[in-house]
């Protein structure tokens, strides 16, 4: 195999690479504006719903089934927004807190929900082991 070669080779295989992360890239932008307008939708929902009731107080009239009405539709773009989320989440790679469960980014130390450390799951994660020697409190 020539130099050449070997270099349209790793050529090619950089490329696949870069089509890979750009995929990814775009299916999580994808799911990111997916959930920035069901939150949209959810908050527009939450002013009808207020809206509703300030107007049934006000006026004294059973706006009971607008009320549940509205609500149904609020759980419902619940559902999907968590969801949107989950895909979301699955899409970007990340460490999950043995605490909580929730999913942080690779750079994090700590969970972001919980506070719980994260470093251990990160070690376990790349095949690291701690440091020897690094414990605290030890004298020199």
């Amino acid at each position: 195999m020539s130099a050449f070669d070997h270099f349209l080779d790793k050529a090619k295989q950089m490329a696949d690479v870069a089509g890979r992360k750009t995929g990814e890239v775009v299916e999580s932008s994808k799911y990111k504006m997916q959930a920035y307008k069901i939150t949209g939708n959810i908050q527009k929902a939450y002013e009808k719903l207020g809206s509703i009731v300030y107007d049934s107080t006000k006026y004294g009239t059973d706006s009971t089934q607008l009320v549940e009405s509205c609500i149904a539709e609020i759980d419902g773009m619940l559902a999907q927004l968590e969801e949107v989320n989950q895909k979301l989440d699955a899409a970007q790679p990340g460490i999950v807190c043995p605490a909580c469960g929730a999913a942080n980014n690779l750079a994090s130390l700590f969970c972001s929900k919980c506070g719980a450390s994260l470093r251990p799951a990160a070690q376990k994660e790349a095949g690291e082991e701690p440091a020897a020697g690094s414990e605290e409190g030890r004298d020199s």
